[in-house]
């Protein structure tokens, strides 16, 4: 029987010091409610809406202007808009994810299978199906945009990998890119390649030597206007080879040297006196 009441004043001292600690944090604020990790309820502060969260980081509810969302992180979120007639689904995120924009749908698994489609800014329908890094597709109503890329085999493809057009034959053996309008012919990629564009040709051979020259053109800018874009001369090469060639010369022919020359100098024969053979490239402007 005593036994029986310690247990029973036990809970009750308990129960009264759950209380006590939950009846602070169950304070109402102006717009919200809060007990604890349990539940939350608060105005967000920098836009218009709530947000309620409930059993620690695993339930989330909030409205944000006309956005609504809700969650079970990590297994399923669910985002709505009715104004810009948007929809996203994400399922063991980044595991599985479903959007929907307007005419523009995407579903991917793994960052790996993707499909995508709807209308461009064109209002021209199109399809995607990506099996990254392997194949690219593209098919349309309009053939100009249908394209296909099997890495790295052969392909070509438009609007993908932040560019406007690539092209490639038996990767890295040659590559073509564009970007407005400039363009990149790639050989044995990075070796060598050869650029041109809106007044500008260069070539390189990475690491060892490059050189690229843009006259001076014009552009239209946002007003209408003609403006001027200046031109530029750019060379470099790397100090790797000539530092071996100069520190030879150096033991073999000493004189005195001043001016740019010796600062180039100083600095080629440098990894000979640390006993570093690093690569720097110098670029001339």
């Amino acid at each position: 029987m005593v036994k029986g009441f310690g247990n029973f004043a036990w809970l009750l001292r308990a129960g009264w010091l759950a209380l006590g600690l939950c009846l602070p944090m169950a304070a109402h604020a102006q717009d919200g409610f809060s007990a604890g990790p349990l539940y939350d309820q608060f105005p967000l502060t920098l836009d218009s809406g709530h947000r309620t969260e409930a059993v620690g980081p695993f339930f989330y509810q909030q409205e944000r202007d006309t956005e609504e969302s809700w969650g079970i992180p990590p297994l399923f979120s669910r985002v709505t808009d009715p104004v810009t007639e948007s929809k996203g689904y994400d399922l063991l995120y980044p595991l599985l994810t479903y959007k929907i924009y307007g005419r523009e749908y995407q579903w991917q698994f793994c960052q790996l299978l993707s499909f995508s489609g709807g209308q461009n800014q064109a209002e021209v329908p199109r399809n995607q199906f990506t099996l990254f890094p392997l194949y690219f597709q593209q098919r349309s109503p309009d053939t100009n945009q249908n394209y296909t890329a099997l890495f790295p085999l052969y392909g070509h493809l438009k609007d993908r990998l932040f560019r406007d057009d690539i092209f490639f034959v038996m990767f890295p053996i040659f590559s073509e890119t564009r970007k407005r309008d400039m363009v990149t012919d790639n050989y044995l990629y990075p070796l060598f390649d050869l650029s041109h564009g809106d007044g500008m040709r260069g070539w390189q051979f990475w690491p060892v030597v490059g050189n690229q020259h843009k006259d001076v053109t014009t552009r239209t800018n946002g007003f209408g206007e003609t403006e001027v874009v200046g031109g530029y001369d750019k060379s470099f090469f790397s100090l790797a080879v000539a530092s071996e060639a100069g520190h030879r010369h150096r033991h073999r022919q000493p004189r005195k040297i001043s001016g740019l020359d010796s600062a180039l100098r100083r600095v080629a024969f440098a990894p000979a006196r640390c006993n570093v053979r690093a690569v720097a490239v110098l670029q001339l402007d």
